[in-house]
C-alpha cells in the first residue's frame, strides 16, 4: 500500500487530483488537477504546477501531512 501523504512516494509529473481541496487553507481549491514539480522528500513537501507548468503552491511548497 503507498502513503499518499509521503513526498517519496511521487516523482516530478505525477498527477494529484485534490478532491477535497488543500489543508490548512495552503489555497487549492477542490477538484484541482495538479503535477508533481519538485518532491523534497527531507521535509515532507511537493512543489506542484497545473497542467501547462505555472505553480498552484503560489511557491511555497505544499506540505504534506503525516496524521
Amino acid at each position: 500500500m503507498v502513503n499518499s501523504k509521503l513526498a517519496a512516494q511521487y516523482t516530478p509529473g505525477d498527477i494529484i487530483q485534490y478532491r477535497q481541496g488543500s489543508p490548512r487553507g495552503q489555497g487549492i481549491p477542490r477538484d484541482t488537477v495538479a503535477v508533481v514539480v519538485f518532491a523534497n522528500t527531507k521535509n515532507n513537501q511537493l512543489a506542484i504546477g497545473d497542467t501547462l507548468g505555472v505553480r498552484l503552491d503560489k511557491g511555497q511548497s505544499v506540505q504534506l501531512s503525516q496524521d
